[in-house]
């Protein structure tokens, strides 16, 4: 046995070895050396000890020289961590450096750089800047003013005092000095004024903290993140929980059960500024984005698609997408959402959207124009702009159909209704209802009597039970002059109908122009059937991009009831240039 053992431990040592060596000589494959400094990801309470790793990547240490810790106390380290392998497809080594540190009285301590020498060069970390803030943390009595708990659930909210809509973190933690085997969430507060996101992926591991001079196991027990929906004084209710405490007196479950009751909490939230800006997304965080165009010369038939990709912490239920300007030869629409998700980095709650902008070409030229996006920073208390590094320029030129005259009125003017079925063809549509089996000279007579009846009959009453036939013969192709007023009528009716009805109306207006410009009922067009007749009949492929979005958009809005009502101005908007363009008129 002690052979196999030793013989084991020696073939593991060699392929870390040799994982290692393939690693380092891979450089083809490996990023470039780095060397960083790793810290708490928050403030940290006085009396608390934590976690700083100097990690240097794909090099190898000849020597590690420790930095000032600036007034923090070293309890352990440094702990060195070797490790290698593969991520994303590129090879990967690493060494680490790693110190156990205790924050002492409250205040702002810098960890200087920390030095590590190599074959090649020397790496100096930057420096790390570490918040001590004073525990605000209590032991509750336990009934008399001489004895108190040995363990205590502590609720808190940071920062105490915040913005609105800024994210803020809630946290219940168990403070105990005796053993506690189990400990199960039985009540949250019900938050109300705020808009509650629950964080799976926080830190449970045990931690020692300082309250009032004596040491405590601290561990935590729930997490999430608020969003304040109202200003002023905003009160959380307490917590409750079941614990498992360890000690003299034992019960079937193994220990004594308790009731621990978390502390109430009072948030003060603060209103924006005021002026708000112009541009203002409504949200409160720390913001970044990318800005892409999918071509730099286009024609005045084509369309340029802008792509804007917007990542932050704030409340995504408040972000209003930003609107693009841009100079009188171009049009820019309203964004259409591509992407949107919110995910859990571990510290805090991230939102990212992908947004598409059409921007149609008016007259040829060399445009420059810059997006721009305006949200709050709590930290600094400001607005801020962001913007891209240099403008977006493009190059417009003329395309085929620029300068074109406007189509004759006689094809895209007030339209001629339907040509009416005659009654014989009306009857030859009806689909046959009686068999006839007989044979003989009485059978014709009687058929020829059957048929003499129902001819009567058919001229007393419709022609046809069929609905769908019913309504091709009942339909009638709406002028010009009505679609224009029924599309007016939609605009004045904005502000006072539901965001569905809009919608609902203003697709089946949509469904009665398009028919009506190619002569055909509505019941027979599908929405790719339709825009596959616009582009053959020479509707500008710009226009029709138009109607395919519209008709996208109201679809979407009633079959899957996505609604926006601040859409519904620019998509009538949109519907209207696309029906100016239809009938011919600038």
């Amino acid at each position: 046995m002690p052979c196999t053992f030793a013989l084991w431990q020696t073939a593991g040592r060699c392929l870390t070895a040799a994982l290692c060596l393939w690693a380092a000589m891979a450089p083809a494959q490996s990023e470039a050396p780095t060397f960083e400094v790793r810290g708490p990801r928050r403030e940290v309470t006085e009396g608390t000890r934590f976690e700083v790793s100097f990690v240097l990547k794909n090099e190898t240490a000849q020597r590690f020289i420790p930095p000032d810790f600036g007034g923090l106390t070293v309890r352990t380290g440094p702990a060195e961590v070797r490790s290698a392998g593969f991520a994303q497809g590129k090879a990967y080594m690493q060494q680490s450096w790693v110190y156990e540190l205790e924050a002492g009285s409250a205040g702002s301590y810098t960890i200087g750089p920390a030095t590590v020498q190599t074959a090649q060069r020397n790496f100096r970390s930057q420096p790390l800047t570490v918040r001590v803030i004073k525990s605000s943390v209590r032991r509750p009595k336990k009934g008399s003013a001489s004895t108190e708990e040995p363990y205590f659930v502590v609720a808190d909210v940071l920062p105490g005092q915040a913005w609105l809509g800024q994210q803020m973190l809630y946290r219940l933690r168990l403070f105990t000095q005796v053993g506690v085997s189990e400990a199960d969430l039985i009540e949250l507060p019900s938050f109300d004024g705020f808009y509650v996101l629950e964080r799976r992926r926080y830190d449970t591991r045990v931690q020692r903290e300082k309250v009032s001079g004596k040491t405590y196991a601290v561990r935590t027990l729930y997490e999430a993140s608020l969003f304040a929906q109202r200003t002023g004084t905003i009160v959380i209710g307490p917590a409750r929980l079941r614990l498992i405490v360890e000690g003299r007196e034992r019960s079937l479950l193994g220990g004594t059960p308790a009731i621990a009751a978390a502390n109430t909490m009072t948030v003060e939230i603060r209103p924006l500024p005021e002026p708000l800006p112009e541009r203002f997304c409504g949200v409160v965080g720390n913001y970044e984005w990318t800005v892409s165009a999918d071509k730099q010369t286009l024609t005045t038939d084509d369309a340029l698609t802008l792509t804007v990709r917007i990542q932050g912490n704030g409340d995504t239920r408040r972000f209003v997408n930003p609107r693009l300007e841009v100079p009188s030869g171009l049009e820019a629409f309203d964004p259409e959402v591509r992407e949107q998700e919110e995910y859990e980095t571990g510290d805090e709650f991230v939102h990212r959207r992908t947004l598409t902008y059409a921007i149609l070409p008016k007259e040829p030229g060399t445009y420059l124009f810059t997006p721009e996006m305006t949200f709050f920073h709590p930290d600094s208390g400001n607005y801020q702009t962001l913007r891209t590094e240099k403008p977006v320029e493009i190059v417009v030129v003329p395309g085929a159909n620029y300068g074109r005259a406007a189509p004759p009125p006689e094809t895209t003017g007030a339209l001629p209704p339907l040509e009416e079925p005659t009654w014989w063809e009306e009857i030859e549509a009806v689909p046959p209802t009686w068999v006839v089996g007989m044979a003989g000279i009485a059978a014709l007579l009687v058929l020829a009597w059957l048929a003499a009846l129902l001819w009567q009959r058919q001229r007393r009453k419709p022609p046809t039970t069929d609905p769908a036939l019913e309504s091709e013969l009942a339909y009638r192709s709406p002028d010009s002059h009505t679609l224009n007023t029924q599309l007016q009528r939609l605009r004045q009716h904005l502000s006072d109908s539901s965001p569905e009805a809009f919608y609902r109306d203003l697709l089946r207006w949509l469904e009665s122009a398009i028919a009506a410009y190619l002569r055909v009922p509505p019941f027979m067009l599908s929405r790719h059937v339709a825009l596959e007749q616009l582009a053959a009949r020479g509707v500008p492929p710009a226009t029709v991009e138009v109607i395919a979005e519209v008709w996208e958009r109201c679809e979407r809005a009633v079959y899957a009831h996505i609604t926006s009502p601040e859409d519904m101005r620019t998509l009538w908007e949109k519907a209207h240039m696309a029906w100016k363009t239809l009938r011919g008129k600038n």
